[in-house]
């Protein structure tokens, strides 16, 4: 279960992570996306994908909390990890993660338990979850491994 309403839960420099941008596809808060060509962002659509670590955050402002779809053509918030931020993330259904996994991002933008050897490690799960039947969040800590 993740912890609290909210998909940050600690950041290391408040206030300072914090980006906004358009949404050119569907998402979900707790989804990693990244910059496309046009400007907008995308979720991610490569298994292990280094860079910056960019999650999909709910937009309070607009009335949505972290369960709340976002569409094409959403304004949407952004978080930027930093090592030792704390957040909940999108896990993908039938995922079975202990305390102290590591998770890295998946081809769909969500997260899952790390196996072989991604290009990046994101999150270390701070919980253990095995979702079942949908999606969940998760509560972890950005890794050491974050490209930023």
């Amino acid at each position: 279960m993740a912890s609290g309403n909210q998909i940050v839960v600690k950041e290391m420099s408040p206030g300072m992570q914090h980006m906004e941008g358009k949404l050119d596809t569907a998402g979900s808060p707790g989804m990693r996306v990244k910059m496309a060509a046009d400007g907008n962002y995308d979720p991610v659509t490569t298994a292990g994908e280094a860079g910056p670590i960019l999650i999909l955050k709910e937009n309070a402002l607009d009335g949505k909390n972290a369960t709340t779809a976002l569409v094409a053509a959403d304004q949407v918030a952004i978080h930027k990890c930093l090592p030792g931020d704390e957040l909940n993330v999108l896990l993908t259904d039938l995922q079975v993660v202990a305390v102290g996994d590591v998770l890295t991002v998946a081809t769909t933008g969500k997260y899952v338990k790390k196996t072989g050897t991604p290009k990046q490690d994101d999150f270390i799960a701070l919980e253990a979850l095995s979702p079942s039947g949908a999606d969940g969040l998760i509560h972890v800590m950005c890794g050491m491994y974050a490209a930023n």
